[in-house]
């Protein structure tokens, strides 16, 4: 687990932190916070533990759901506390 906030705009630094937690198994339990143009709300919150696949430009959930990375905005440790954000 992270105890400090890494702050990036560079998109190697979100792939790098995802890559950690996904294979990592370094935090099953995070929530990756996401812009979601589709809801009212403006974002959704998704569990790293559908996430199946990290690559350069997007992340793949189970449901064959695809968001690029630069839709997200921040990952919440299991404590809701942000270790990594925009």
């Amino acid at each position: 687990m992270c105890t400090r906030v890494i702050v990036g705009r560079k998109r190697g630094v979100i792939e790098e932190q995802l890559r950690r937690i996904i294979y990592g198994n370094k935090c099953l339990n995070c929530t990756i916070l996401v812009v979601d143009r589709a809801r009212t709300v403006g974002y959704r919150e998704i569990p790293a533990s559908v996430i199946v696949k990290v690559t350069q430009s997007y992340l793949v959930l189970k449901d064959g759901t695809i968001i690029p990375l630069h839709r997200i905005l921040c990952i919440k440790d299991e404590r809701g506390n942000i270790i990594w954000k925009r």
